[in-house]
């Protein structure tokens, strides 16, 4: 009978004629009528009514009342819980969604016939100027008569189309220059210290930050499926660890590169650069390819010379690198 009475309400009330007091053993598990894991329950006979022909013990009943409190707590928890979980479901589709969007866009730019990419690399370079802010003119200019860049000679390492590029509103242009000549620093001040030169990303990236809070770096505003802009930088950096201008120190890291040239080749004409741009964009083509040879032989003679230069102020036995090409 006992066993019958458990499951039905799981629980067990006793009445102790020598104590006069009424004991309740709350849920637990009866086995061969052994109660084990129960809540056990002791109340004076004083303490209870009966009200509407039901036994009524204010004590317990508060109990239970807390008991159902915490119960629904619990579920409410567990719902918002499942809830917040579907909305992280939710937001990771979507993120990956536009990911993959942009992949195919990015794909279906690279494949298409290459004198399409041309003219909107030449469109692009004879044009950029008019998208400016007046302080990002200024930076431009300053830059560009600093490193010795015309109108004709600029690089097309500093015009990459990227993954995420379309995030930064700040014309390319401009801020790989300011990414370039923050590495071409790096490297002046650490042959003046003595040291190899090598750049942290992380540097990097906390004043690139910056010069988006001052005003100078425009950024699209996104939700969050889009994307951070701060990824743009870091394909960046993997693009110029192509061009030989960097080279990432180690395969457990990409924060530490070390810096192998203190300024880029330049070609005369605009035709030249469009051309390498075009290849560090993964298209091919004989004329890509000749232009792209003509960057490599003039990467290393830079870098040969940077090396020269730095024999001379950094200690013998220090470290040297190849250029990745």
């Amino acid at each position: 009978m006992e066993s019958a009475l458990h499951k039905q309400a799981s629980r067990l009330q006793y009445l102790d004629p020598e104590t006069q007091k009424m004991i309740i053993l709350l849920d637990g598990s009866l086995f061969d009528s052994t109660l084990f894991r129960s809540t056990a329950f002791e109340f004076p006979m004083e303490s209870m009514r009966i009200r509407d022909s039901k036994l009524w013990i204010e004590d317990f009943l508060q109990y239970e009342r807390q008991k159902e409190d915490e119960l629904s707590r619990r579920r409410k928890a567990a719902e918002q819980e499942a809830e917040e979980a579907g909305i992280r479901n939710l937001e990771e589709l979507k993120r990956a969604e536009a990911k993959n969007r942009r992949i195919q866009q990015y794909e279906a730019r690279k494949n298409r016939p290459l004198n399409e990419s041309y003219k909107e690399v030449m469109q692009d370079r004879l044009s950029f100027q008019q998208r400016f802010t007046d302080e990002e003119k200024k930076l431009f200019h300053k830059l560009c008569l600093k490193h010795g860049f015309t109108v004709e000679n600029f690089p097309g390492i500093l015009q990459l189309n990227l993954q995420l590029s379309d995030l930064i509103v700040t014309p390319p242009q401009l801020w790989q220059l300011w990414v370039f000549n923050e590495i071409a620093g790096q490297y002046k001040y650490c042959v003046w210290k003595k040291k190899e030169p090598r750049i942290w990303l992380d540097n990097t990236k906390k004043r690139f930050m910056d010069i988006r809070k001052n005003g100078i770096l425009r950024i699209k505003r996104t939700t969050n499926e889009e994307g951070n802009y701060i990824f743009t930088l870091y394909n960046y950096i993997s693009k110029l660890n192509d061009g030989g201008i960097l080279q990432k120190l180690g395969s457990w890291t990409k924060k530490y590169h070390s810096i192998l040239v203190n300024r880029l080749p330049t070609f005369p004409s605009h035709k030249e650069n469009v051309l390498l741009n075009m290849n560090f964009d993964g298209l091919s083509h004989p004329s890509i390819e000749d232009v792209y040879m003509q960057y490599r032989s003039k990467i290393y003679e830079i870098h040969a010379d940077c090396q020269k230069q730095q024999s001379t102020s950094i200690r013998s036995g220090s470290g040297r690198v190849e250029v990745p090409l």
